[in-house]
This record gives C-alpha cells, structure tokens and sequence, in this order.
C-alpha cells in the first residue's frame, strides 16, 4: 500500500478519527469559551472606551489564532496513529525505496498561519545501510511542508517578501505580529527560495 493509498484509506473510514478529533476540538473549545467568556465580561466591566474596545478585539484576535492553531494540531496528528502497523512498511520517494521505523518522533517546528504546532509523524529511513540519504516523513511529504512550514504560511511568506520595500526584518516581525512565527533569518530565504 502506498502512503497516498493508506491516507485515503484513514479518511475514508472516519469513525475512529472522527470521535477523536470530536473528543480534542471539544476540549479546545470548552477550554476558550471559558477564556472568551472572562475576556468579554472584563471588557464590558472596564468601560466601553476606544482603548478597551482596541484591547478586546485585539485579545479576540489572539483567542482565535490560538484555537485555529490547537484544532489544526488535532487534526494533523490524527492523520498517522499509534498503530505503526497499520502504515505501509516501505514507501517509494524519489526512486529511492524506505523502510519505517516503528516510533513517532515529534516536529516540534511546523510553522503554520495560527503559529507553531508540533506534528507527530513516522520517519522512514532509506532501504541501503551506508548510503548517505536523509530520512524522510511521508505524512510532512504528504501535507506539502515546506521547511517545516505550511503550504498557506509558505504562500503568506512569497507574498510578504514579494511586497514593495518588504526588507528581511519587515517580513519577519510581520511573522511574528500576525501569525505567531519565530523564525530567523535563513530560516525565511530557505522557505522563501522554495516558494520561487
């Protein structure tokens, strides 16, 4: 089975993803609508003013940003379960041929539009001990990271470095303001160069 045919096969039979991911967006939302409850009650006890109301909707936007963040993180770790089993023992990349290794390592860089969340992911390494190849991870291969940033962050990241006067800096506090992304420097020409 290949990695694309085994995806299929996880979405196509949605009941235990489905009640997972049910379990985990629950907790996350019962979890920010307590936070959102308390945020819109101390803007309504502080005074109605320009200021608070900057300051709610401001903090409105950070309460948002931060749900959309856990629920991608919960769905894309869903995408591989625990059960190394039921992923395909060997894939094909790039003529090469893999082999999984049965453990989880964590990706605790993925830079995404809602900030950075760790994916859990299988690595495969390549079939020929000795032969200096990377090991590689079907499911970041299969999402279109790249550099450890999502395929819309990665467009966002095009436009902003494309954008009249946009200097290194400009783009990366930009990052930083709007989308909770800490990166440095060659981080953003290496993401940048593969989004050309």
């Amino acid at each position: 089975m290949t990695y694309a045919t085994y995806l299929v096969v996880v979405l196509t039979s949605l009941a235990g993803v489905k009640d997972q991911l049910e379990e985990a967006i629950n907790e996350a939302q019962e979890q920010f609508r307590d936070k959102l409850t308390r945020a819109a009650l101390d803007f309504l006890s502080s005074g109605v003013s320009p200021s608070s109301s900057f300051a709610f909707e401001h903090q409105l936007a950070e309460l948002t940003r931060e749900l959309a963040r856990q629920t991608l993180a919960s769905l894309l770790n869903t995408l591989e379960n625990d059960d190394a089993e039921s992923l395909p023992h060997d894939v094909r990349y790039q003529a090469g041929g893999y082999r999984r290794i049965n453990r989880r390592t964590r990706n605790q860089r993925v830079a995404t539009l809602f900030g950075t969340i760790e994916l859990r992911r299988y690595p495969y390494r390549y079939w020929h001990r000795g032969v200096a190849e990377a090991t590689i991870f079907p499911l970041e291969i299969q999402l279109g990271l790249v550099r450890g940033a999502t395929p819309a962050l990665a467009e966002a990241v095009g436009r902003y470095v494309a954008a009249a006067g946009a200097t290194q800096n400009a783009v990366l506090d930009r990052l930083r303001q709007q989308h909770a992304v800490h990166w440095g420097a060659e981080r953003l020409r290496a993401c940048d160069t593969l989004t050309k």
